[in-house]
């Protein structure tokens, strides 16, 4: 997904291995070359800068200018204004009690706040409001402390946008996950499986949605 992002005209989800590597190899951003060896080959930063005669520390950076490229709207601000959105409109309560998972967030504050919101909509089809969840959690400073955070954001999103973000937002973490999961199969010298799982993965973006119809 990183890699789509930033070469849109690259087909990664029909393209052969050869033809995405032949695509990468005639770009003149060191960033998708750098980002290619990481997550296609799951090469590491040392062998990388071997490869590329480059410091180590100057390809962690360009592995991180590609991360931000991809991901810079997923921030902290976002997520309080997902909550606050969540808390206030039954549609986006819906739908992140449906696709949003624990996984998927940066800590436990934020999952066990999610954790009321599901059990919430399960039970009474609303979200809980903020004055029962500052009650659920009145003995637990970091959770009351982030509620507090959420009251007070303001939200510069429509409910539409937000829905659009949180799409984005979970695909990202869903790419996260599988290259977790590549890592483990590259390590064990299963390659082709991971390639394999590597490209059937754009299709499966693809035709990710959490709109409801």
């Amino acid at each position: 997904l990183l890699l789509q992002k930033l070469m849109p005209d690259c087909d990664f989800g029909t393209g052969t291995f050869r033809e995405v590597e032949e695509s990468v190899s005639k770009s003149n951003d060191i960033d998708i070359k750098i980002l290619f060896l990481k997550y296609y080959h799951g090469i590491s930063v040392r062998d990388i800068s071997s490869e590329l005669s480059m410091n180590e520390s100057d390809v962690k950076n360009a592995l991180c200018r590609a991360r931000n490229k991809s991901s810079e709207k997923f921030n902290a601000k976002f997520l309080l204004s997902l909550f606050s959105t969540t808390l206030r409109d039954k549609k986006v309560a819906s739908i992140v009690s449906s696709h949003l998972e624990l996984d998927h967030l940066p800590n436990k504050e934020y999952g066990s706040i999610l954790t009321q919101i599901k059990k919430h909509m399960k039970a009474h089809q609303k979200a809980p409001s903020l004055n029962l969840l500052y009650q659920k959690f009145d003995d637990d400073d970091e959770i009351f402390y982030l509620l507090e955070d959420i009251e007070d954001v303001v939200v510069e999103l429509s409910v539409d946008e937000v829905i659009e973000e949180l799409q984005a937002f979970i695909i990202n973490a869903k790419f996260i996950q599988e290259y977790k999961e590549m890592g483990k199969l590259f390590n064990k010298g299963k390659k082709d499986e991971a390639v394999a799982r590597l490209v059937g993965l754009s299709d499966s973006f693809q035709n990710f949605t959490i709109k409801k119809e």
